[in-house]
Formats: C-alpha cells, structure tokens, sequence
C-alpha cells in the first residue's frame, strides 16, 4: 500500500509546519501552497461508493467529544478485509479517493479499539489531504477529527478557523471547536463553541448542505448536548 511520498517535506508559508513535497494543502492549517488550485469554498467531495454507514462516523464523533468513551460495538462498521487478502494500492486512486479510503479504515479502527491501526494510517491521512486537488469543508472536518483523534488539538482548530475564515456560519467549525475545547477541558471555550453553533442551528440544516445531510445525527447529538449544557448568552 503506498501513497505519495511523506519523506521529502517542503514548509508551509502561513504556519511553517511541514507539508508533504507537492502537496496542494497544508495538512496543519489547510493553507493552499503556491502553484496549487484554490480551494471550493463549499460542498463535498465525491467520493467512490466504500461510505459505510452513517452510524460509524457518529460513533467516531461522539469519541472525539467525549474523551475517554468507547464507541458502541454494535454501530455497524466498514467490511474488514478477508484474511490473506492483499490491501488496495493506494497509489491508483485519486487524491481524494486516497484520503477518503484512509479516513474510513481509520474510522473502522477506531470503532473496534484497534489504536495500533489508527497511528499506522492516520499520518498516510494526512499526507494524503496534503495531496488533495480541492479542500472541502467536508475534508476539513474529517481531517479535524483524524487530528483530534491522535491528540493533535492545535491542527484540529486549524480547520476550524480555516472553515470559519469560508463561511463564518457554518456549523462544522462550532462542532470541531467544542470539541477541541472538551479535550483542552476548557469549559468556557466549548460553551462559547455551544452557544454560537445553536444560534445558527436552524438557519444552517435549512440550507440542506450536502454535507450536513451526511452528517445529520452528528449535528443533532451536537445539538442535544449543546442545549444540555446551555449557558446564558
């Protein structure tokens, strides 16, 4: 299984952290590098038909915004590999073919406990978001929860900030900001997070974003403990 080469990095000019040689975005603050196409201010990436189901994303979610939770074995996950069966090269696949792969095989890890998969695949992840020919605010939102998920909260916020610079209503970056606060165990930061993403709750799921329809039960757990843990405004 290979992807493109990590080795060789090259520095990115907004936040100086290491970017994959060629690649298009910054893995850290999602900065388009020089020469690469600019990034769609919206939507999703289409991806090939390997979407496993909606439950599995949840569950990884609820993971990420609940430090120390283990998610339900009984969400269904992806079809593991049959023993014996060589892995797919990820060297044939597009981009964003490569990093959505990486995403669910680590999502699937994540979900059985599987931690040793989770550190071998995550940082192929992101090498591959680095490669990507457009950044979504989808993309964005699955690397942030790769990064949250191997403690990399600094990069995490990073995407947040990124889609709020975009689209300073959209919910993602309420939802990632949270949760980097409950993992910094900043209580002011995630009811701030909280506050600002219910404001803007209604408003937002009536657009219909591709996006939030793919992660609809995410956004209404969100929600749920967002009103649970309301504050005055």
């Amino acid at each position: 299984m290979t992807i493109p080469d990590a080795g060789a990095q090259q520095l990115c000019p907004a936040c100086r952290r290491a970017v994959p040689a060629g690649g298009r975005f910054c893995p850290s603050c999602g900065s388009a590098q020089a020469g690469s196409a600019p990034a769609a201010p919206a939507g999703i990436v289409r991806f090939l038909p390997w979407i496993i189901a909606a439950g599995a994303t949840f569950a990884l979610v609820l993971v990420l915004l609940k430090p120390g939770s283990v998610a339900p074995a009984a969400v269904p996950a992806a079809p593991a590999s049959q023993p014996g069966t060589a892995p797919p090269d990820l060297s044939t696949m597009s981009p964003a073919e490569r990093f959505d792969r990486l995403y669910r095989r680590i999502i699937t890890a994540a979900q059985s406990g599987d931690q040793a998969t989770v550190t071998q695949f995550t940082p192929m992840a992101i090498a591959a978001f680095g490669m990507l020919d457009t950044v979504t605010v989808d993309a964005r939102y699955h690397l942030a929860m790769l990064q949250l998920h191997v403690g990399a909260l600094a990069e995490a916020q990073s995407q947040a900030d990124s889609i709020k610079r975009e689209n300073p209503e959209h919910l993602f970056s309420y939802v990632i900001g949270a949760a980097v606060a409950r993992w910094n165990k900043n209580d002011t930061a995630r009811d701030a997070a909280y506050r600002e993403f219910l404001k803007r709750y209604d408003a937002q799921v009536a657009t219909r974003r591709p996006e939030y329809l793919e992660h609809q039960a995410m956004l209404e757990e969100v929600k749920r403990m967002a009103t649970a843990g309301k504050t005055p405004s």
